[in-house]
């Protein structure tokens, strides 16, 4: 079953997952929107600004949790790269790929391509593995070079306010 609520409507302006264990901030202007169950994702959710939440998007920021399918976080990736018909495929391929920290954990960040019709150019990528095991992947995208910018300043935004708790 999906869910929209306006950002602002959430309690401190923030999404809690008890279920995987991670809070994030939602910005102002802009919604949350929980989708419900879909093949090779545990949790999918999207921000996005509130003028396209009734249209198609410039661009959005998705929060997915996946199950933890590698060894180590450049394993996952990798293994989510293909082909569109390989079940396990999220993007085709990935570049600039990086060690980073995410609420003080290890991390990756990355681009992608995914060559599909209607597909957005510019995909960014940050992933971590979260508390309970699973990967948590936020990514951010935009259709033009013009939005570019403000969604990946939001996506930066958000992924300063995750907080992963328990163990």
């Amino acid at each position: 079953m999906d869910t929209l609520v306006r950002c602002e409507d959430l309690p401190d302006q923030t999404f809690t997952s008890d279920t995987f264990r991670f809070s994030i901030g939602c910005p102002a202007n802009f919604s949350w929107e929980t989708f419900g169950p879909i093949p090779g994702r545990l949790f999918l959710a999207r921000t996005v600004d509130d003028k396209y939440v009734h249209g198609y998007p410039a661009g959005e920021v998705d929060v997915t949790v996946v199950a933890n399918s590698g060894n180590t976080l450049r394993d996952w990736v990798a293994l989510h790269s293909g082909q569109p018909s390989d079940t396990n495929r999220f993007w085709d391929s990935t570049s600039n790929l990086a060690d980073i920290q995410v609420a003080g954990r290890p991390a990756i960040s990355f681009d992608y391509v995914d060559v599909a019709p209607d597909s957005p150019v510019n995909f960014h990528a940050a992933a971590f593995v979260l508390p309970e095991g699973s990967v948590f992947l936020i990514d951010w995208w935009a259709f033009s070079s013009d939005y570019g910018p403000a969604i990946a300043s939001v996506a930066q935004q958000m992924i300063a306010t995750i907080q992963p708790f328990g163990a």
